[in-house]
């Protein structure tokens, strides 16, 4: 899976290493918790990534475990990604939370700009893992990717609009076309003289 990377110690000074290294692991729903750490929160957690779903048809996945194995955030999110079949056009966010650190697997089919993409994880996720809000980093990743979704998205709107005017134009330059073929070609009886037009209408149609 070829992804993007967003990942970071959100800490000068790690908490230390753990007595067992987390390998990646395999995604079985929206939130995978196994320490509990959301606790009462989980359920804000995934009525957010609901949301996000719901708004633009992607998913995001969020995995916290407490460390990475040694691995970097993008070596064990792109890892876990791989693991669980994550879609190509769906993001997965995990955070170590021993660790201090977290990371982010991006699929290539993924419409969100690097741009976009780095500014949610500067404004939205960073500042909540800082204070080790783990509920609220997800939630906000989820709101921020959300607007990120939507600022990509063409204007359907606009699109159609315009194509309706496009084809009104082209209506209306393909009639003027062949009024003025018919103006310039009359019909011809068998005596090659032109036919009046009105000839073949009554006279209600006449006055009409």
């Amino acid at each position: 899976m070829a992804g993007l990377f967003a990942a970071a110690i959100f800490a000068f000074v790690s908490w230390g290493g753990t007595a067992q290294a987390e390998p990646p692991v395999s995604v079985k729903g929206p939130v995978t918790d196994p320490g509990n750490v959301l606790g009462s929160d989980r359920a804000k957690v995934e009525s957010a990534l609901d949301d996000f779903f719901d708004e633009t048809g992607y998913q995001l996945f969020v995995v916290y475990v407490k460390d990475f194995g040694g691995k970097s955030g993008f070596d064990w999110a792109n890892a876990t990604a791989d693991t669980s079949a994550i879609g190509t056009t769906d993001i997965l966010l995990a955070i170590a939370t021993d660790e201090r650190s977290y990371g982010i697997s991006v699929p290539d089919g993924q419409p969100i700009s690097d741009k976009d993409l780095t500014a949610v994880e500067r404004n939205d996720i960073l500042p909540r893992l800082r204070d080790e809000d783990w509920s609220g980093a997800a939630i906000a990743a989820a709101r921020g990717y959300t607007e990120a979704a939507k600022d990509s998205s063409p204007p359907w709107g606009w699109i159609v609009f315009g194509v309706v005017i496009v084809f009104l134009v082209v209506a209306y330059f393909v009639h003027r076309t062949r009024r003025r073929y018919a103006d310039r070609h009359p019909e011809l009886d068998e005596h090659g003289q032109p036919i009046d037009p009105y000839a073949k209408l009554s006279n209600d149609e006449v006055s009409k």
